[in-house]
């Protein structure tokens, strides 16, 4: 599932720390049978290619393998690689973040302006990173989709949260997940599915 992994020049590739080159030792770690080396590796993709909810170019790179190994069952944890894909769906560049109007523009123009960069352009640089990785995950939600009945619990809210991430299929969503709750009974889960219709609908 991870074949293609060495094709991509990590290196030139950027992920929340710099250089994107641990990203394929990562992937392999968290396929590990050890537990504290999967649940290191796991722990440090979610702070890389995902952090504090941004998401870099390497992030879309790394998202076809994510799905891959998510839908192998072999995949020793499935479930935090669900949880991963879903918090990647919903990621926003680090700027749209952090330099919001009267909430660290201004301090990031200035950072800008000194690298001769301009803060509107990154933004621009940034979204299209952003809709590089939404194109990834969407063309695998007829998979994801699958998945709402899945055995566990967290993969079922995981799957919801990923689908909730893209109002442009608003209609079709809403009933998927309409569905999905009817059908529900982990009290947990019923509460992140209603928070997913209630995003779509507002």
């Amino acid at each position: 599932m991870l074949e293609e992994l060495d094709n991509i020049k990590w290196s030139t590739l950027h992920h929340a720390y710099g250089a994107a080159e641990d990203v394929p030792d990562l992937l392999r770690a968290a396929l590990s049978s050890d537990n504290a080396v999967r649940d290191n590796a796991i722990n440090d993709l979610y702070s890389t290619i995902w952090h504090q909810g941004t998401i870099y170019e390497a992030t879309a790179y790394a998202v076809p393998f994510l799905i891959n190994m998510f839908s192998s069952p072999t995949t020793p944890d499935r479930t935090a690689i669900a949880g991963l894909i879903a918090c990647v769906a919903s990621g926003r560049g680090y700027l749209e973040v952090h330099a919001r109007p009267g909430w660290g523009e201004d301090q990031w123009r200035s950072i800008l302006d000194k690298k001769g960069k301009n803060l509107e352009d990154e933004i621009k640089r940034e979204a299209a990173v952003t809709t590089a990785v939404k194109h990834e995950v969407k063309k695998a939600l007829s998979l994801l989709t699958s998945y709402l009945t899945d055995p566990d619990p967290q993969i079922r809210a995981s799957i919801a949260e990923t689908l909730a991430a893209f109002s442009e299929y608003r209609e079709a969503h809403l009933q998927v997940l309409e569905q999905a709750l009817a059908r529900e009974a982990d009290d947990e889960v019923r509460e992140r599915i209603l928070n997913c219709i209630k995003q779509l609908t507002n």
